[in-house]
Parts: structure tokens; sequence; C-alpha cells
């Protein structure tokens, strides 16, 4: 997914783990990344409702085993480009994960990121489906899922703030099928878990 640059500016990393950027002006896509392009690629299947109540949302830890490398990047080339960085759980108890690009040449550490982040949240927290916020020279893309049981809240966010300079790797990524992947290790984790009891 890459989104058109315009001019650099300051975006704070920290909003980019648990904020809400939907009340911003909204992200400039590239045409063939703007949600119509062609669909028939073959997709995770659904998941299947879970049999077994989901975990208490005061400890989602639980999606540590869900929100993988492995998971977010199946592809072992694309997984090989991204520094995976220390879930951290917010003030609000909202579980977030990380996968930042290293720094590349041209790039200033103290300005420039592409990352992609996976939250996890109680029911009620995200909208469904696409959403995103940009300003000059970079932007958030975001889709927002929630689990079968109806219990949680996934979003997963691909941003950056780039200089024009800067070459981002070629791979196929779906913010959409990600979360089908996701969505789906979440019920095979608890239908797992009911099994083992």
């Amino acid at each position: 997914m890459r989104l058109e640059y315009i001019y650099a500016w300051k975006f704070p990393l920290s909003l980019l783990f648990c904020g809400d950027f939907r009340n911003d002006s909204l992200c400039r896509l590239h045409p063939t990344h703007s949600g119509n392009r062609d669909r028939s690629a073959p997709k995770a299947e659904a998941p299947p409702t879970p049999a077994v109540e989901a975990p208490p949302t005061k400890d989602l830890t639980f999606f540590d085993d869900i929100v993988t490398p492995e998971a977010v990047f199946p592809d072992p080339v694309a997984r090989a480009l991204y520094e995976v960085q220390p879930p951290i759980t917010s003030e609000k108890g909202w579980r977030s994960y990380a996968f930042v690009l290293p720094q590349q040449q041209g790039m200033n550490p103290n300005r420039h990121f592409h990352i992609i982040s996976v939250i996890c949240a109680p029911a009620g927290t995200f909208h469904q489906g696409l959403g995103g916020t940009g300003g000059p020279g970079g932007g958030f893309v975001d889709w927002g899922a929630h689990t079968p049981d109806g219990k949680y809240d996934l979003r997963i966010t691909i941003g950056m703030l780039l200089p024009d300079t800067v070459v981002l790797p070629e791979f196929d990524f779906s913010l959409e099928a990600t979360a089908e992947r996701l969505l789906l290790r979440y019920s095979q984790k608890l239908n797992n878990s009911l099994e083992g009891k």
C-alpha cells in the first residue's frame, strides 16, 4: 500500500500505537490501493464462531500468540524487512503490536517512519472497515474488524512519513486480508483452549 507524498510534517509516533485518527483530514490513497482493487484474489476462510468465551478484557496479552510476525507477514521475505517492537498496553488497556521498517538512507530518525501496527481493544472501541487520515508527506490507513464472538475489536494500521528519496519495499500487504488471518487465529486459539479442558 502506498500513500501519495506532498510535503514533510512531523507526527508524534506515540499516537500511532493507541491514537484515533478518524477525526482528522482524510488520507489520500494511491488510486490502485484505494479500495477499488480487484478483490478476486483468494482470501483466508471466514473464521468460525468460537465455542468458548473470550478471556477477560483486562488482560489482552491473550493476543500475544495471535498477533505474530508470521500472522501479519505470511511471506518470509516481507517479514524480514520489518523489526518487531515489544507489545505495549496503553492506559486504556489496549494491546498494541508494531512492525517497523528500519531506517533507510535519507530518513531522519527523529522524523521519518514506516510502521504497521495491530491494536486489540474491547468491543466498541474501533470502527469496522477502512479508515484513515493524512497530511503533508504522510498518513495512516487502517482496517477495523470485530472478533467473531463480538468481544474485541482489532485495528490494523499502516502509517508512514517518509522523504521522497526513500523507495519502499514492494510486496503485497492487505489490511483486510491481515485482519482475516488474525480473526481466524483468534477463533482457532479459543477453540483449542476449549478442547484442552
